[in-house]
């Protein structure tokens, strides 16, 4: 509902209502009350360009619960859900600050030797004995502005640790949708809902 208003505002850019109905299909896509197509349609109602409205679907074909081996928001996890609902928004002063991308707890839990090695298998065959010293991440298709923060504040809370951050690219929103799109053209729509948007 709050989505809804939000949308009714008049307020967002057509590119930031689009990202906005983007996060809730990402994050809802599996609730079976989800309003990812009620939203889609309004924003077509709105004469949201087409391209735009056809990213909320892209978007989940690419990086859909399918798609990922990890919990994107972190809700799976008994712990993660009990540790946010105490952390809440104490000392936040803007709530969009609160975010943190999943590189950032990939590499915590690399650091503390906690990495799951179901989901990061160890060359060789051998696993972690001791806290790494160098770590190199290259992400093929490309990182972000905000996973780059997150390593050059790792790298300075963390002494004796030194992380390195590489991709293909550096992406923006537009880049990323770009990418998104060339990716998708062509596929097979799992959503059956969605598949006439």
């Amino acid at each position: 509902q709050r989505i809804r208003r939000l949308l009714d505002t008049g307020k967002l850019r057509d590119f930031d209502a689009a990202r906005l109905v983007m996060l809730y299909a990402l994050r809802y896509e599996k609730h079976t009350n989800n309003d990812i197509v009620g939203l889609v349609e309004m924003l077509k109602k709105k004469n949201i360009p087409e391209n735009l409205t056809k990213a909320v679907v892209n978007v989940l074909e690419y990086g859909g619960t399918h798609a990922r081996q990890s919990d994107l928001f972190g809700i799976q996890d008994a712990v993660n859900i009990t540790k946010n609902i105490f952390k809440g928004l104490s000392g936040v002063e803007n709530v969009y600050t609160q975010h943190n991308p999943l590189l950032k707890e990939t590499l915590e839990d690399l650091i503390k030797g906690k990495l799951k090695e179901t989901l990061f298998p160890y060359l060789g065959g051998g696993h972690l004995t001791r806290r790494p010293q160098e770590i190199l991440v290259f992400m093929v298709g490309g990182t972000t502005y905000e996973e780059s923060l997150t390593v050059h504040q790792l790298n300075k809370n963390n002494i004796g640790v030194q992380i390195v951050l590489g991709g293909t690219c550096v992406h923006n929103s537009t880049s990323f949708l770009e990418e998104v799109s060339a990716a998708t053209q062509g596929v097979i729509r799992r959503h059956v809902r969605m598949r006439n948007i």
